[in-house]
């Protein structure tokens, strides 16, 4: 990564969490706007809405280890 991004990551860390998200949201539209993706209206507003209660289950400690999610996949590939 280059210094100016390495400088914009390390004061970006400095915000609360929420604002953390909305930066990653509007950065993440950025790359929607210039790239595009196979998402349409409707699979968007499905996935907003995912990550939304996503975020609230985890704001309320509704949440799974990492090693758990990981070991439930790889049972799945088996």
């Amino acid at each position: 990564m280059a210094p100016d991004a390495e400088k914009i990551v390390s004061e970006a860390l400095k915000l609360t969490a929420e604002e953390r998200a909305e930066l990653v949201d509007r950065l993440l539209r950025s790359l929607d706007d210039e790239e595009g993706d196979a998402f349409d209206d409707v699979d968007r507003e499905r996935l907003h809405a995912a990550i939304a209660r996503s975020e609230e289950q985890f704001r309320a400690g509704q949440t799974i280890p990492a090693k758990t999610v990981l070991d439930r996949l790889r049972k799945r590939l088996r």
